[in-house]
């Protein structure tokens, strides 16, 4: 595992919510946020299941509905957005991202099944023409000021990724890295962390460790099943 990252792995089943209390004793009291971890979308729009395909906007809704009363501050999407990849999903998928868009910014991870075309092949191509790099910012911000894109591993490519937020007065890194991340992805985010000292940081991947605790990388067929593709 690389030395300098502190890296957080959320695994759940559901959206979920982690609510931040922001206290500094000199400062006095701030108002506690809202942290929206969103995973694992990819089963709602599936041949197989179309009576749940309105769950996806459901989510997004409900975020929007509570931005105020829970102080949301961000989303992040925490990987296989997606079932497959091909046009219809990532249209489904963007779709109802896009109802945060101007609301609440969001960071998404990029999964093996957001990769993954029915034919065999496998990239970031799809994901990358919905959600562009250099017009992300712009799509997402609630105010300009609020989410900020610092930088990306790959030029023009989103799934790996560094965004600089300011919440209470705090000032948040999140870096995104494609599942099971290179050694140079890795490097790539330990040099961000190592370069801003003064930030706190979240890190999200959809995968990362093995079965024997170990880091894993796109390839891997012994210690985890989603890190072979």
């Amino acid at each position: 595992m690389a030395k300098n990252l502190n890296l957080f792995v959320f695994i759940f089943s559901c959206l979920v919510f982690l609510t931040f209390l922001a206290d500094n004793s000199l400062a006095g009291p701030k108002k506690p946020f809202t942290i929206i971890l969103l995973p694992d979308t990819q089963k709602y729009k599936h041949e197989d299941r179309g009576s749940r395909s309105h769950i996806f906007a459901s989510q997004s809704k409900w975020i929007v509905d509570h931005v105020i009363d829970k102080n949301i501050a961000l989303v992040l999407h925490l990987g296989d957005i997606v079932d497959y990849s091909n046009p219809a999903q990532w249209h489904y998928a963007s779709k109802n991202l896009n109802i945060l868009n101007g609301i609440v910014p969001y960071v998404l991870a990029v999964g093996n099944h957001d990769v993954s075309g029915l034919d065999g092949t496998k990239n970031t191509r799809l994901f990358n023409e919905h959600f562009k790099a250099n017009g992300f910012n712009q799509l997402t911000a609630r105010q300009s000021d609020l989410t900020s894109l610092r930088g990306v591993f790959e030029g023009n490519h989103l799934e790996n990724s560094y965004f600089r937020f300011n919440f209470q007065g705090d000032d948040y890194i999140v870096i995104s890295l494609l599942y099971c991340p290179s050694d140079q992805m890795l490097g790539w985010a330990n040099n961000i962390v190592a370069t801003h000292p003064e930030s706190k940081v979240i890190v999200i991947t959809h995968s990362y460790l093995g079965n024997n605790n170990q880091h894993v990388k796109v390839g891997d067929k012994k210690n985890l099943s989603n890190c072979e593709n």
